[in-house]
């Protein structure tokens, strides 16, 4: 009973990692984007 929970856990942490990452990324891009107008 205890595993499918333990899992179905793991898989939301997981999830959320993903998450971040992908929020990462954007943050990454703006920034670029934002520096290149600057120092065009």
């Amino acid at each position: 009973m205890r595993i499918p929970y333990i899992r179905s856990a793991f898989s939301r942490a997981n999830a959320k990692k993903e998450i971040i990452q992908d929020s990462y990324i954007t943050y990454i891009q703006l920034f670029t984007k934002f520096f290149n107008y600057i120092f065009s």
